[in-house]
């Protein structure tokens, strides 16, 4: 005669592997496929000296609307550079693609005075805002 503790333990040892595997062939559910909305990309902004631009995710049409000509224009693997100079700082603005094939748009400033040190970034855009420039 077989031992009931025995039976116990195979049935139960066989019956919740069996439970696990047929939860997980329920029919298919169907989820809402959700797109998500455009990217809006900024339009260059009118700056003036009391209401400064937000640089991060203009392009570079934007920069070179807002500041003229950069002075340089370093294209670096994945990445581009558009360096911008007033008579005391200068604005690195470099630019990634948000997503493969797209435009480039600034995802991080740096801003030093002439010598490298560091620069508020507030104070420089002001001056770069006021420089004159030619398109």
């Amino acid at each position: 005669m077989l031992d009931k503790s025995f039976l116990k333990r195979t049935l139960l040892g066989s019956f919740v592997p069996i439970l696990m595997f047929l939860s997980g062939c329920g029919g298919e559910e169907k989820h809402p496929v959700v797109t998500p909305p455009p990217v809006k990309r900024p339009v260059a902004p009118v700056a003036s000296p009391d209401r400064l631009p937000k640089l991060q995710g203009m392009t570079a049409r934007n920069l070179i609307g807002l500041f003229g000509s950069p002075d340089q224009d370093i294209d670096e693997p994945w990445a581009r550079r558009l360096q911008f100079q007033s008579s005391v700082c200068v604005l690195d603005a470099y630019l990634y693609p948000p997503h493969k094939n797209e435009e480039m748009v600034v995802r991080h400033v740096d801003v030093r005075d002439l010598q490298g040190n560091d620069f508020n970034q507030e104070n420089c855009l002001r001056m770069l805002v006021q420089k004159p420039h030619h398109k």
